[in-house]
């Protein structure tokens, strides 16, 4: 798992079953510095969700919730 997927994934589970919008997401995973584009964030949830086989959370499914973001599944 890369630093961002790990950013990511922590933050969403922070918020477990709670909506996290796109541009809250990537003021974390990404600096200021950076140039993050929404296109990156897709990217890095697909990521995550193809590594779901492996144990532990990322097993879990984020689902988007359109129009707003992700969140990760509380069940």
């Amino acid at each position: 798992m890369t630093h961002k997927e790990y950013d990511v994934l922590a933050l969403l589970a922070r918020y477990i079953g709670g909506v996290l919008t796109r541009s809250r997401i990537m003021d974390v995973a990404w600096t200021r510095q950076e140039d993050p584009r929404t296109e990156y964030l897709r990217i890095l949830i697909r990521n995550l969700r193809h590594k779901r086989d492996a144990p532990g959370p990322v097993g879990s499914v984020i689902p988007n919730e359109l129009g707003v973001g992700y969140r990760l599944r509380d069940e």
